[in-house]
C-alpha cells in the first residue's frame, strides 16, 4: 500500500471516530436535556404545588418526607383564629417572672413550626422533638414548657396520633375562622430566622410575638392588611399601650410585617398605619391597589380570611 492511500485511510478513520464522537454527544445530551427537562417540571412543581391522586394545590410544594422535616413549606397556612378574636387567648398570656413570661414566649415560638407542619384537613402535625428545636431554636426544656401553655389555652393537643404528633385544634373545622401564617419566607437553613434572635430575656420579644399572631388573625382579605388602632392591639393583646410603638419596631426589624400608611378614618388630610404580613399576598400592597381607596376600604371585618 502506498503512503498517499495510507494517508487517505488515515484520514478517513479519523472522521468516522469524530462522527461517532459526535453522534454519542448528541444522544448524551438529548438524554441529559430529558433529564434536566423532567427535573426542572418537577422543581417548578415543587414549587408552586403538589399532585395527590391528580388535585393539585398550588401553594404546596412537595412532601419529601411526610413526617415533617424534610417536608417542602408552604407560602402561607391556615391557622385558626377564634382562640384569638373571640377567646382573648392572647391576653391569656402574660410576661410575668420566674420564667412564666419566657415559656409564653416559647408558646408562640412553637406554634408556629407546628402550625407550618400541619395537615390542613386533621390538624396533625408529626415532629420529633429535635426538629422542633431545630426550627425554633428552642431548648428541649423550654420547648416543653411552652407547649404546655398551649396545651392550657386549648391551642393544640400533644400525641393524638403517637408519639410526637400534635393537634391543632379547629384547623380541619369548616366552620371555624383562620388566618393565613407565612411559611416559607420565614426560613432559612431549615429554622424560623426571626426566632434566631430571641433570647427570651425580654418582654419586648413576647410582645412583638403576640402582635405578629394579632395581624395574622385581623388581616383584612379585601386589603391584604390588618388596620389595628393601638386600642384594638390593647384590647386584644393586653399590651399596654406605652410598649406597642416598639413592638411594632421589632416586628418590622425582623422582616415580619410591613408598616403601611392608609387614609385616616379620622382626618381625611391624615394618614394612620396598617399592617401587611411578609410572605402572604406579596403582590397585594399599597402600590398596587391603595390608590382609590377610601378609610372604609380599610375597616376591620368579622371574618379577616
Amino acid at each position: 500500500m502506498s503512503p498517499y492511500t495510507e494517508t487517505i485511510d488515515s484520514i478517513q478513520r479519523g472522521y468516522a471516530r469524530i462522527r461517532r464522537w459526535s453522534s454519542d454527544r448528541d444522544t448524551r445530551n438529548r438524554t441529559n436535556n430529558q433529564r434536566d427537562a423532567c427535573s426542572c417540571s418537577d422543581r417548578a412543581r415543587g414549587a408552586s404545588s403538589i399532585c395527590i391522586g391528580g388535585l393539585c394545590n398550588p401553594r404546596r410544594g412537595i412532601r419529601r418526607n411526610p413526617e415533617g422535616a424534610e417536608m417542602a413549606l408552604m407560602q402561607w397556612v391556615r391557622l385558626p383564629s377564634d382562640w384569638i378574636n373571640c377567646r382573648d387567648g392572647l391576653k391569656e398570656l402574660r410576661w410575668k417572672g420566674d420564667g412564666v413570661g419566657s415559656d409564653a414566649t416559647a408558646a408562640l415560638m412553637a406554634l408556629t413550626a407546628i402550625a407550618h407542619r400541619a395537615n390542613e384537613l386533621s390538624g396533625i402535625a408529626r415532629l420529633t422533638y429535635d426538629a422542633l428545636c431545630s426550627a425554633t431554636c428552642l431548648s428541649r426544656a423550654k420547648l416543653s414548657n411552652g407547649l404546655d401553655v398551649l396545651e392550657s389555652i386549648h391551642v393544640i393537643e400533644r400525641m393524638p396520633d403517637g408519639r410526637s404528633t400534635y393537634k391543632l385544634l379547629n384547623l380541619g373545622d369548616p366552620s371555624a375562622r383562620w388566618g393565613k401564617l407565612p411559611a416559607e419566607s420565614m426560613y432559612v437553613a431549615g429554622r424560623i430566622e426571626a426566632f434566631s434572635e430571641f433570647r427570651l430575656r425580654k418582654a419586648g420579644e413576647f410582645n412583638a410575638l403576640k402582635l405578629f399572631f394579632l395581624v395574622v388573625a385581623r388581616r383584612n382579605q379585601k386589603t391584604n392588611m390588618a388596620n389595628l388602632g393601638y386600642t384594638g392591639i390593647e384590647k386584644y393583646t393586653g399590651i399596654e399601650r406605652a410598649k406597642i410603638k416598639s413592638a411594632i419596631s421589632l416586628l418590622a426589624a425582623l422582616s415580619l410585617i410591613y408598616v403601611e400608611h392608609r387614609p385616616s378614618d379620622i382626618d381625611p388630610r391624615g394618614v394612620a398605619n396598617a399592617y401587611r404580613i411578609v410572605g402572604v399576598d406579596s403582590y397585594r400592597h399599597m402600590g398596587t391597589q391603595g390608590r382609590g381607596m377610601t378609610p372604609h376600604d380599610f375597616g376591620e371585618v368579622e371574618v379577616p380570611f
